[in-house]
């Protein structure tokens, strides 16, 4: 049988300080490393949220689903029956009422029509309120009118176009302000 050899290291305080230090030392430069490099990142505070997708079917269903409502309150206001003696009595009231009926579906027509027309554009969301003031005032001074508003966490700027054509223009006017990256919501 072989003779086994154990090694002891013998640790006196001395060499248990020089340990700790040494792991002290490792620790704490590991860490400012990593803090200097964390700085030096550059990290984008700007997120995009996706648009909300609105197919074309879907949308003709909503127009039918307007058209029928319409259509249905129109049918409702011909087909009213006044007796003979509240006809005598209120015939100026009841022409009133059904001129104010058809006022409100000529109205409920032309909502729909400007629905269809309505655009907001989120031009950013930041993180930094004075980033978005400065993006803010620069809209301003370029003529486009904007609004900033907070969600969350996050200073979101709009602006909104009445049709089109002025989505169109509003779009060019923030290329030339080198502001490409826009999400356009189609208002209902």
């Amino acid at each position: 049988m072989k003779n086994r050899i154990f090694y002891v290291i013998h640790l006196d305080t001395e060499r248990i300080l020089i340990l700790i230090f040494i792991f002290f030392l490792f620790i704490s430069t590991s860490f400012f490393i990593g803090l200097k490099i964390g700085r030096m990142t550059n990290i984008n505070t700007e997120i995009t949220l996706p648009s909300p997708v609105i197919t074309e079917s879907k949308e003709k269903e909503m127009k039918l689903i307007e058209e029928k409502n319409l259509t249905k309150e129109r049918d409702q206001i011909n087909q009213r029956t006044i007796p003979l003696d509240e006809l005598k009595k209120s015939e100026n009231e009841t022409l009133l009422s059904s001129e104010k009926k058809l006022e409100e579906t000529k109205a409920l027509e032309n909502k729909t029509v400007n629905k269809e027309q309505n655009y907001t554009i989120q031009i950013g969301a930041y993180k930094n309120k004075e980033e978005a003031n400065l993006v803010f005032s620069k809209l301003k001074k370029n003529g486009i009118e904007s609004y900033l508003q907070k969600k969350n966490k996050y200073y979101v700027i709009y602006a909104k176009a009445n049709s089109t054509q002025e989505l169109n223009i509003t779009k060019k006017e923030l290329q030339k302000l080198n502001i490409k990256d826009v999400i356009i919501y189609k208002n209902k």
